[in-house]
């Protein structure tokens, strides 16, 4: 956890660091809890923000749970959604697999990670598919984007923010973070490149004021961007060493 300025707060996870288990999805389960699937030995666990580390309990861990796991997003009905690389799980917030309207659903080929929109439903977006795409509720497709960026390609990353907008971290040749105006991902509010600034961009978020923020894998800092496309400045923090997701807290 780090502060608006990026200054180190706390640990929320810590695992064995034998390389054998890594945190990847981030998602809010209510104000105080958050949830993070752990690669590995396959899991969801649920911590504290106020606490961290000492509170981590087991929410999901079952043998269905065995795919890749990226990303995870509860829904406004209260599900969580799981993306496994080229399927996607759903849950009961109970940690109860849903089958039922046959879940689980292969949406994407090496999905990455998963956001629920306000309005219900969630976008997903994927390095393998190479695009971002809005669902509804069912899990039914609503909208596709790609980059349109020759070698540009990968969708590292993407987001739900104020107002509804949509966030992808296009990854390749011009790494660009693009908005969208809504979910239907049909008008774009902005897209920003920066080849020297941004070099590996791995997620991205955003700020309560509409800013969005982007964490780069390459130079380990987040580069800050306007609501209107602009850069404002980059957040450097010793804490932020080969980052794979974020999640921006309200």
């Amino acid at each position: 956890m780090l502060d608006p300025n990026g200054e180190y707060v706390k640990d929320l996870l810590v695992l064995d660091k034998s390389g054998t288990e890594t945190p990847y999805g981030l998602a809010l389960l209510d104000s105080e809890h958050l949830l993070i699937t752990i690669e590995g030995s396959d899991r969801v666990v649920k911590v504290n923000l106020n606490s961290g580390y000492s509170s981590v309990q087991s929410v999901i861990a079952d043998g269905n749970l065995s795919g890749t796991m990226r990303g995870i997003a509860r829904l406004t009905g209260g599900d969580l959604v799981i993306s496994e690389l080229s399927n996607v799980e759903r849950y009961s917030t109970s940690g109860s697999r849903i089958t039922v309207g046959a879940w689980p659903k292969a949406l994407q080929t090496t999905g990455t990670n998963i956001a629920p929109i306000s309005s219900g439903g969630f976008i997903h977006c994927s390095t393998g598919t190479d695009v971002i795409r809005a669902y509804d509720d069912s899990g039914t497709q609503t909208a596709t984007a790609a980059s349109g960026i020759g070698g540009t390609t990968d969708v590292t990353g993407c987001s739900v923010g104020p107002g509804s907008k949509v966030a992808a971290a296009f990854n390749g040749t011009t790494d660009t973070i693009r908005v969208y105006s809504s979910a239907a991902l049909s008008s774009t509010v902005f897209s920003y490149s920066n080849t020297t600034l941004l070099g590996n961009p791995q997620a991205v978020g955003f700020r309560p004021n509409g800013n969005v923020l982007a964490v780069d894998g390459t130079y380990n800092y987040l580069i800050e961007i306007t609501s209107d496309g602009s850069y404002l400045k980059t957040i450097v923090s010793s804490a932020i060493a080969g980052p794979v997701n974020m999640l921006v807290l309200p």
